[in-house]
């Protein structure tokens, strides 16, 4: 279940969050009219947000995915620099992406 709205937020503030939760990745997949975004601590996931995937918002961030996929974003937070790396897989015949935090 998500934990709230994910509206008009960027990639790297979907990465600050999972950071601050202490996780080392996101997911974000297509289900039922949303994208779904899930923290992930290994195998291990949890919703903290969804977007209406036909809205400007899903769109602008399945954009910015599609143009981090296989390269390396960074992201500092309280001095501490990690590097985020964006892949593709096909979940149900939709592109999804996981996002690793090193």
């Amino acid at each position: 279940m998500a934990v709230g709205s994910g509206s008009g937020k960027s990639i790297a503030e979907w990465l600050i969050k999972a950071i601050e939760l202490g996780c080392d990745g996101l997911e974000i997949q297509h289900k039922t009219g949303y994208e779904e975004i899930t923290a992930m601590k290994g195998n291990f996931g949890f919703g903290i947000g969804e977007i209406k995937s036909s809205s400007p918002e899903a769109a602008a961030l399945r954009d910015e995915l599609w143009s981090l996929r296989n390269r390396t974003k960074r992201i500092e937070l309280r001095g501490t620099v990690y590097k985020a790396r964006v892949r593709t897989f096909e979940s149900f015949g939709e592109t999804a992406y996981r996002i690793d935090i090193r």
